[in-house]
């Protein structure tokens, strides 16, 4: 099963396509626009993975315990992301040169509704 969908968050806009892989899940970016992060990533760097998100339980407690250990942000509180989740940045200099993505996954009734 493959979700599509188009994406406007902010100066995010994408057009996303989700599929679950095992208890992960892949999603390949086409931005909507040059001027968006995806799309001026694409013309310094062209096609490729773009970051790598992980999950976490308390999204919030996590920013702190990793802002904590120097790591810098670059989300200082969550955003909405897609998908209905919480979603924040760290800098990838601080993590071994890749964007990097926290992913706090909707509970069920805010899925739901």
């Amino acid at each position: 099963m493959v979700a599509r969908r188009d994406v406007c968050h902010d100066t995010q806009c994408c057009r996303i396509a989700a599929a679950p892989g095992g208890s992960s899940w892949i999603q390949l970016l086409e931005p909507r626009a040059p001027d968006t992060p995806v799309g001026r990533f694409l013309a310094r760097r062209g096609e490729g993975v773009h970051h790598i998100g992980y999950g976490v339980a308390d999204i919030t407690a996590a920013l702190a315990a990793i802002g904590g250990r120097g790591v810098r942000l670059l989300d200082q509180r969550p955003r909405h992301g897609s998908m209905g989740a919480a979603t924040a940045f760290l800098h990838p200099a601080d993590v071994g040169g890749v964007l990097t993505e926290l992913v706090q996954a909707p509970r069920m009734e805010q899925a739901i509704s």
